[in-house]
């Protein structure tokens, strides 16, 4: 059984503790690391196994998923995180994304304003989906 995770208290931690992840302009790749590292720790202190770029079949592609915080079975996914470096889209949503898994977070960052497109197809994934039960969507 899947219990329920507070997306917005996820969200609110996750930005009251950035200024933790020490970064600074120089590198862009160190930021992708390091808030996966970020939800790596928390997945693992609320008692969650980790698993980074693992392997994960999405609309009939394979794709690896950036975190995935799995159940005492080792095998059960609770929540998938994707963080990319450019906006989302509808496609980069939809090919990211897994829709089996109850719980989403999705952080898009490239110095561009977001539109209505990008909340627009977490919206529409949301709703296609029988599993998915809260998305998190950070872009900045």
């Amino acid at each position: 059984m899947v219990e329920n995770l507070d997306s917005m208290r996820l969200f609110k931690g996750f930005v009251r503790n950035y200024g933790t992840l020490l970064l600074d302009k120089a590198s862009t790749r160190t930021y992708t690391h390091r808030e996966i590292g970020y939800w790596m720790r928390l997945g693992e202190m609320m008692g969650y196994f980790t698993k980074m770029e693992e392997q994960r079949v999405i609309y009939g592609e394979k794709r690896l998923a950036d975190l995935l915080w799995v159940g005492d079975d080792d095998e059960t996914p609770i929540l998938h995180l994707e963080v990319e470096n450019t906006m989302p889209g509808d496609e980069l949503v939809d090919s990211r994304l897994d829709p089996s898994v109850p719980y989403l977070v999705a952080i898009f960052w490239d110095g561009k304003e977001s539109n209505e497109r990008d909340f627009a197809a977490a919206v529409n994934l949301f709703q296609r989906s029988d599993d998915v039960r809260q998305i998190l969507l950070i872009i900045w």
